[in-house]
Order: C-alpha cells, then sequence, then structure tokens
C-alpha cells in the first residue's frame, strides 16, 4: 500500500531481512508490533509540522509560534471532520483574515496535509525498521 517509496521500503526490507537473517514473516510481526506503539507517539511530531507551515502563512500576524502551535493542535485533533470547512472556519476566527485569504490557506492545507503525512509514514518507516 505505499504508493511514494516502494522500491526504496522494498529494499530496505530487504536488507533488513539479510542483516537480521529472519524470515519476511518474523520481521512483519516484529514490524507490526513496534509501529503500533511508534505511530501514536510520532503523531504529535505532526502538530510543530503544521505550526511552522501557519507561521509560514500568517508571519506578517506577528503571533507568537505557541498560538501556532495552538492553532495546529485543533487542526489536527479535527482533521478527520471536514477538513477544509473546519480549516477556513478557524482561519478566520484565529487570524481574522479574509475570506478569500482563508480559503486559499485552507485549500493550501488541506492539500499540504497528505504530503506532511506522507512524510510522517516515510519517518515512521524508517524508525521502526530500525529498531525491530
Amino acid at each position: 500500500m505505499n504508493d511514494y517509496y516502494p522500491t526504496y521500503a522494498s529494499r530496505q526490507v530487504h536488507h533488513k531481512l539479510q542483516e537480521e537473517r529472519i524470515s519476511y514473516e518474523t520481521l512483519e510481526k516484529k514490524y507490526n508490533e513496534r509501529t503500533s506503539v511508534l505511530s501514536k507517539t510520532l503523531i504529535f511530531l505532526l502538530i510543530p509540522i503544521f505550526a511552522l507551515l501557519f507561521y509560514g502563512l500568517f508571519f506578517k500576524k506577528r503571533k507568537h509560534f505557541v498560538e501556532h502551535v495552538v492553532v495546529a493542535t485543533h487542526f489536527w485533533a479535527f482533521n478527520l471532520i471536514l477538513l477544509a470547512a473546519y480549516l477556513f472556519a478557524m482561519l478566520r476566527e484565529s487570524y481574522v483574515a479574509s475570506r478569500w485569504y482563508c480559503g486559499v490557506v485552507a485549500l493550501t492545507v488541506a492539500w499540504s496535509f497528505f504530503h506532511i503525512v506522507w512524510l510522517y509514514r516515510f519517518f515512521l518507516f524508517e524508525l521502526t525498521l530500525s529498531l525491530v
């Protein structure tokens, strides 16, 4: 199901199998056990990434970074519920920006969301594989 880096992932898994001298099934079991814990922990790394995105998009508002972290935390907590609509309303309230700008930013962040999640999955894959 890895559509972004399948060749790389296959090479890494093959290398891990050779290095550890274990079966694919054993590696899969160890990987799944380890990733279930890591995925819940690493998900919090997405909050500062989104905070940096908001900081960059609203740098003229001269807000403290922690305010962007709060906004990013709210965004991440509700990202599965009407992503673009929620983001639009939150940006209007948090930054008191125009409707059109909040609409453009909401679409930009919604589009960026999938790329940031891809990056998260890549780091999760690398970290889990190195700890198995």
